[in-house]
């Protein structure tokens, strides 16, 4: 049923699909390293430095610029992790198809 050029052609789009979800996984890794980077150097310079004496209003303003990058941060990495499972699923979906309409291509009619 499945002629070796089918195959070979689906094994093909299989290892362009697999290159093109590492490249997203790839890419969903270095957005979440970034946004964990900025977050610790949010983070940290919420801290009070030096021997100054701490000015409440500062460290209150510090705290909630902590809490809007820690919200966001949160935020972006779900975003990030929605739009790698929507592609990852077109991606796969789109390959079954494609596989499935060549495989019929290459089916004897019944007559």
């Amino acid at each position: 049923m499945f002629t070796s050029d089918t195959f070979t052609e689906s094994q093909n789009q299989f290892t362009e699909t697999q290159k093109s979800l590492t490249s997203l996984w790839e890419g969903y890794q270095q957005k979440l390293l970034d946004s964990q980077k900025k977050l610790v150097d949010s983070w940290t310079s919420s801290f009070p430095s030096g021997t100054a004496p701490t000015n409440f209003s500062e460290s209150l303003e510090k705290t909630i610029g902590f809490q809007q990058e820690l919200v966001n941060t949160t935020l972006d990495n779900q975003m990030a992790a929605f739009n790698l499972a929507i592609e990852t699923q077109k991606q796969l979906w789109g390959t079954y198809f494609q596989v499935t309409q060549k495989a019929m291509q290459t089916m004897p009619m019944a007559s």
